[in-house]
């Protein structure tokens, strides 16, 4: 929703596999972006960025650099920063890349607030009452 909010995105579309790229060629969407806990396998992309690109979309990890393909088949770093491929330019791609940046920023501190502080209450508490009863 922050994404969302920051480009001014008021509808938002789901689709199976290279749909994506022919919706995002057809200029019908600008955006796509994807977030996995993995690194992506070379052959969901690859196929996609060359699609993309050769329809004037620009394709990046969602830190900007572009997409490298390893030997066992992934996709470098994808895991950490996320695929993200626009249709608009490059001025247009730059700041999908930040409002995609700006989201991960306020994620990771939501998940460290929402999960860090009560598990380190929860591990100082454990530490306490264990030397307490000592």
């Amino acid at each position: 929703n922050f994404i969302k909010k920051c480009l001014n995105i008021r509808k938002t579309i789901s689709l199976f596999s290279m749909v994506k790229g022919f919706v995002l060629a057809s200029g019908k969407a600008n955006v796509y972006i994807r977030m996995h806990i993995v690194d992506e396998n070379a052959w969901d992309i690859a196929p996609f960025e060359l699609f993309l690109k050769n329809c004037g979309g620009i394709i990046t990890l969602g830190n900007g650099n572009q997409i490298e393909y390893t030997q066992n088949g992934k996709i470098k770093g994808s895991a950490n920063a996320g695929i993200v491929c626009t249709i608009g330019g490059v001025e247009w791609h730059r700041k999908v890349l930040k409002a995609y940046r700006n989201c991960i920023y306020v994620f990771a501190l939501f998940k460290f607030f929402a999960y860090g502080v009560p598990l380190l209450i929860f591990l100082a508490l454990i530490y306490y009452f264990y030397h307490l009863n000592l």
